[in-house]
């Protein structure tokens, strides 16, 4: 809050516009060649960078949730149906640095803020974990900004932002609360309470000249805390960040980067009774500290080639209690260990014939796992389990081609073809967990997943302001990890044979004058081949995965003035691999807008869910988890 107060108090000396670019090299020609969608504006009602990705039809979290209410390791993000499982198969960056957890792969969002922009990649990425797509996010550089507001269900949230020119460089600075006493997710008993969360985090970014080039560092800490709706199911989420990155532009184009995460995740299960009078704690996941590092080096030696390497290592241990009776806990569980990816690569491209360029990269990526264990014992008393897993390593060629070829200037029909992998997370190989009354099990056994997917697509933009783009695509994906149901309440991770999808894409873009429309659409038929590991499933859909999605967003802005309108719909799906638990379509309309009041000073408006429609997230087939209803909000902006 005293950051905020100190923005107030800056006043409009530091509103005068800083010039200062603090951006990656800029993308090469070939990257026409793949599907992508650019998101200048990621303000939303909720003030969420993950509801403002969801605006790209296709890309999904695991569950309809967002991250106020959801549990943070369902925040996994996929794109293309390729879903499934919480933790995510696509990859994101913030300013060139890796954002997925370093123990269990899930994104927290509440953690990101002071970004500008995004690009959303679909399809494999050069980068291992880039499954799916690469979700690219950017810092911006604005002068002075701060947001106030509150709203429904005892909300309110406070940002703001700062820069100043520091010599011929900058330095910004950031930061933000969000809290409020949330919603009921549950329409059930006693027991049932709503969902209070509060978030926070702070950050700072300084970009300095050096030589031809600028050095970028950045340096982030946030903390997260919430509850899913039963008195003591409460969880946090601790982390900071830091990386610095070096590019320079002239010359040989060159972009490094180093970075490291720190991470403690804890979280309490508890299981309610039938008649939800009662609930009764199932598991107590009390710490799980991790950490991430890493580092990348790109070079661009001459036009249409480029070449590099890059590394992240990761390392995680959980600490739990469980097996609870009459509510004390009986045994404690550690389970953990250690990964490493390594790998380099080399991209070219040219025009091979008039409008005609060729893009075609390869990729050599070797792989570790180390000190996987699990262990387990009663409190106070013996060991009851101590399993060391063999360390395994291996090698992974990957590699992805494309074309482009534009016969006219408002026309580019393109073609591409890629393989991508994923590593399993730390989580998935060595951790238990239970939800409820179901217990999934871990499995140290798991293989790397493969990809292979292939897509075309066309471009039309007559002008500037107006543009469609169509795009169909095939993946095969080679050894989902999957929780596949045993039992009734035991599941387990496990390799399935494939996921197999194939779909459809659209989006379309207007500017009128004072007028903006974005349309976006998906199609995604994805369906399950379990092998022998699990032939039931075989020709079922993957959990969680609808097979439609589309949005549609207009927005105008006056002198005075602005609204917008965000409309979202996903389909039918289903909650468990099974495809017994059905969660029924959903739609919702998101509204915001502002009045200048005076200078700089804006009045804002906005309203979440505002035909409060009923989402359903998750079900046990009696009972139907609530997604976020409608929620107002009022506030205050002063700033550009």
């Amino acid at each position: 809050m005293r950051l905020l107060v100190c923005l107030m108090l800056a006043g409009p000396a530091v509103a005068e516009e800083i010039v200062v670019t603090g951006r990656p090299l800029p993308l090469p020609p070939g990257a026409g060649a793949f599907s992508a969608v650019t998101i200048d504006d990621l303000s939303v009602p909720s003030g969420r960078l993950d509801a403002a990705l969801r605006q790209v039809a296709g890309l999904a979290l695991f569950r309809r949730s967002d991250s106020r209410s959801a549990n943070p390791t369902s925040q996994g993000v996929t794109l293309r149906g390729l879903g499934g499982n919480a933790a995510s198969r696509a990859l994101v960056l913030l300013d060139g640095v890796p954002m997925n957890d370093p123990f269990a792969g899930w994104v927290a969002w509440p953690a990101l803020s002071g970004v500008a922009d995004a690009r959303v990649t679909r399809g494999g990425g050069l980068l291992p974990g880039a499954l799916a797509g690469t979700v690219e996010l950017f810092s911006g550089t604005a002068p002075a900004r701060v947001e106030l507001a509150g709203g429904s269900w005892g909300s309110a949230r406070a940002a703001g932002a700062l820069s100043m020119a520091v010599g011929e460089g900058a330095l910004s600075l950031g930061g933000g609360v969000d809290r409020g006493n949330g919603f009921r997710l549950f329409e059930g008993g006693a027991v049932d309470q709503a969902t209070p969360y509060a978030q926070g985090m702070v950050a700072a970014r300084g970009v300095v000249p050096l030589g031809e080039g600028e050095v970028q560092v950045r340096l982030a800490g946030h903390e997260d805390r919430r509850n899913r709706g039963l008195d003591g199911a409460d969880s946090r989420v601790r982390g900071a960040d830091a990386s610095v990155r070096f590019v320079q532009r002239s010359g040989w184009g060159v972009e490094a980067v180093v970075h490291g995460q720190l991470r403690d995740f804890a979280n309490r299960t508890l299981v309610a009774d039938a008649a939800r009078q009662s609930a009764a704690v199932t598991l107590d996941q009390v710490k799980t500290p991790a950490s991430g590092w890493g580092g990348s080096l790109e070079l661009r030696p001459a036009e249409g080639l480029r070449f590099g390497g890059d590394w992240r290592a990761s390392e995680g241990v959980t600490q739990e209690l469980f097996r609870y009776q009459q509510g004390v806990p009986t045994r404690f569980r550690r389970a953990g260990g250690r990964s490493l990816t390594a790998g380099v690569w080399a991209e070219a491209e040219g025009e091979i014939a008039p409008e005609l360029r060729l893009v075609a990269a390869g990729r050599l990526d070797h792989w570790r796992l180390r000190g996987g264990f699990v262990e387990e014992r009663v409190l106070g008393g013996a060991s009851l389990l101590e399993s060391r897993a063999v360390g395994r390593d291996g090698w992974q060629p990957t590699g992805r081609a494309g074309l482009v070829w534009r016969p006219a200037p408002a026309w580019a029909l393109r073609a591409a073809g890629y393989h991508s992998w994923r590593l399993p997370t730390l989580n998935e190989l060595y951790r238990p967990f239970r939800v409820g009354a179901e217990l999934t099990e871990a499995n140290a056994a798991l293989r790397p997943e493969r990809l292979w997917g292939a897509e075309a697509g066309v471009r039309f933009a007559p002008l500037s302001t107006l543009s469609l783009d169509v795009t169909g695509y095939w993946n095969r994906l080679s050894g989902p990890v999957a929780n596949v149901t045993l039992a009734p309440g035991l599941r387990r991770r496990l390799n399935l044979r494939a996921l197999r999808v194939w779909g459809l894409e659209a989006e379309a873009r207007a500017e009128m004058g004072r007028f903006e429309a974005a349309v976006s659409g998906a199609f995604a038929d994805a369906r399950v081949d379990g092998g022998t590991v699990a032939p039931g499933l075989s020709g079922l859909r993957p959990a969680q995965t609808p097979r439609w999605s589309a949005s549609g967003r207009v927005g105008w802005t006056g002198e005075g003035a602005e609204a917008r309108a965000l409309l979202r719909h996903q389909s039918a799906l289903w909650d468990d691999d099974l495809n017994t638990r059905r969660l029924r379509p959903a739609t919702t309309l998101d509204l915001d807008g502002a009045v200048r009041l005076t200078g700089l000073m804006w009045l804002t408006l906005a309203v979440e869910n505002a035909t409060d429609t009923r989402v359903e997230v998750a079900t046990n087939g009696a009972l139907v988890e609530r997604g976020q209803p409608r929620t107002v909000w009022l506030g205050v902006r002063w700033g550009r």
